[in-house]
């Protein structure tokens, strides 16, 4: 089963846990204000947030199923199904997106080609990946029944992902995250 069709299928029981937005999603959106992208939005834990915050969101993903999922967490929210290495938005249509808990799922190859498009559609992004204490390269992780595909990044190779698309970007310190901003 490829990783859509996972997703697809956990994307209940994975809204019913992931409620809790994340730290530093929270913390990259003070300040801010107007319409935010989430690129790869899941079931909307860190995009309903900013709803509620008042930002205007609008979120995809590549599972429709997580995309209901969204829909119904957060009606204010505009949701729909893409593929974050071929956005289907206009050139620097946001000034902020949010990437969080996606680009791990993908290949380096295919990290590039996301990263491109985030740095298209966007002035500034924030982008997380997870950082495993002990695995890196690919795996399959399981979920219940259901097994997730992995490209576990260590620091450097992610950082040198990252050099190919952005010139500039910060790093922020996190323990189990690699947390850049754009």
């Amino acid at each position: 089963m490829g990783v859509k069709e996972t997703y697809n299928s956990i994307a209940a029981s994975w809204a019913q846990l992931k409620t809790k937005p994340l730290d530093f999603v929270i913390n990259f959106l003070k300040h801010k204000k107007g319409k935010i992208l989430f690129a790869g939005c899941g079931s909307a834990r860190n995009s309903k947030y900013a709803s509620d915050k008042g930002f205007r969101v609008i979120g995809f993903d590549f599972s429709l199923e997580m995309v209901k999922q969204a829909r119904e967490l957060d009606p204010r929210g505009e949701y729909f199904v893409a593929d974050v290495r071929a956005i289907p938005i206009k050139n620097k249509a946001f000034n902020n997106a949010v990437c969080a808990s996606t680009l791990h799922h993908l290949t380096p190859v295919n990290v590039v080609k996301a990263l491109k498009e985030l740095k298209r559609v966007a002035n500034k992004s924030l982008i997380s990946v997870w950082n495993h204490p002990t695995l890196k390269g690919e795996h399959l992780i399981k979920w219940g029944e259901h097994e997730r595909y992995y490209f576990l990044y260590g620091h450097d190779e992610f950082l040198n992902l990252l050099k190919q698309v952005f010139k500039e970007f910060k790093e922020v310190k996190a323990r189990d995250n690699f947390i850049f901003i754009t």
